[in-house]
């Protein structure tokens, strides 16, 4: 799928070089292309950097998208302009979207983390800046959950065998409020 990435738009928007300027593009590798141009010259360039420029474009184009909240955990991503609408769907991992472009870009990201511009356009909605900080409060929210999830078995156990001191318990959860709020700045 790399001839899908390494096109003359994608091509001409990470070297800034005129499409007129261009002889051919050699995809090498799913990794990298070579760029040969008219002037005998010849210009590596990387799925990284046409990734992180396509990804840069998504987030700037996301800007007149509307976000609608829907009752059932999705969303709906509208563009006022061309008037198209599409659900999205955020999970643990990434952000589902309808749209055809998101669908283009899975095949091409190998389903690694890619959003379309809906994508970008709901995490700003969520108060998100990027992507990866997503990730990051997603992974942090499943951290909580697993150690909340930990303590309750501990006190399970202790419960069924005749152990569990009810003052203990709720000055050591005072204690992991206290220590979660300080963490935050609270």
């Amino acid at each position: 799928m790399s001839h899908i990435l390494f096109n003359f738009s994608n091509i001409e928007k990470v070297t800034w070089i005129d499409r007129k300027d261009i002889k051919m593009i050699k995809v090498s590798s799913n990794e990298y292309c070579t760029v040969h141009l008219k002037s005998e010259e010849i210009i590596k360039v990387t799925a990284k950097e046409v990734k992180a420029v396509i990804g840069k474009e998504r987030k700037t184009r996301s800007n007149n998208i509307e976000i609608v909240d829907n009752k059932d955990n999705t969303y709906t991503a509208k563009n006022l302009i061309k008037s198209t609408e599409y659900t999205l769907t955020p999970n643990d991992c990434f952000v589902d979207c309808t749209c055809p472009d998101y669908g283009n870009q899975w095949i091409v990201f190998e389903g690694e983390k890619a959003l379309c511009k809906h994508g970008y356009a709901l995490l700003n909605y969520l108060g998100f800046s990027s992507f990866e900080e997503y990730l990051e409060d997603i992974e942090e929210k499943q951290t909580q959950r697993q150690y909340q999830r930990y303590l309750e078995e501990q006190d399970y156990y202790q419960l069924i065998n005749g152990e569990f001191d009810y003052i203990e318990h709720y000055e050591r959860l005072d204690r992991e409020i206290a220590n979660y709020q300080a963490n935050q700045g609270i």
